[in-house]
């Protein structure tokens, strides 16, 4: 296997082989002189150059309410999503809605 360094496109060329080729990836790897850890990676985009980048990891900020405050409020959890999206929730809510909450709140861009 060595040190043979690839370009991107040779390796996207091999990429593509691979997955035309209906062969395992140890088998496919071996018979390319490729490590099979190294065929995985570009499998999952690394070393495959900005087009196949991870998209940003967008965290929210949890914020826990003292349970006496939480008791008057009537509010078990809120989920403050920057500055314009705020979500309460109380105890029983429904998964489903929250679902398509934060499905809408995706499709229209990071909250600000």
């Amino acid at each position: 296997m060595g040190d043979v360094v690839r370009d991107i496109g040779e390796r996207q060329r091999l990429v593509d082989a691979y997955r035309a080729s209906g062969e395992g990836v140890e088998v496919f790897a071996a018979r390319e002189g490729v490590a099979k850890s190294t065929l995985y990676g570009w499998l999952h985009g690394r070393g495959m150059g900005a087009a196949r980048t991870a998209k940003p990891l967008h965290l929210a900020r949890v914020i826990r309410k003292p349970a006496e405050q939480a008791r008057t409020t009537g509010s078990g959890l809120v989920l403050q999503l920057g500055e314009v999206v705020r979500v309460a929730l109380t105890a029983g809510f429904d998964q489903r809605a929250l679902a398509e909450v934060l499905d809408v709140v995706a499709k229209h861009g990071r909250a600000r």
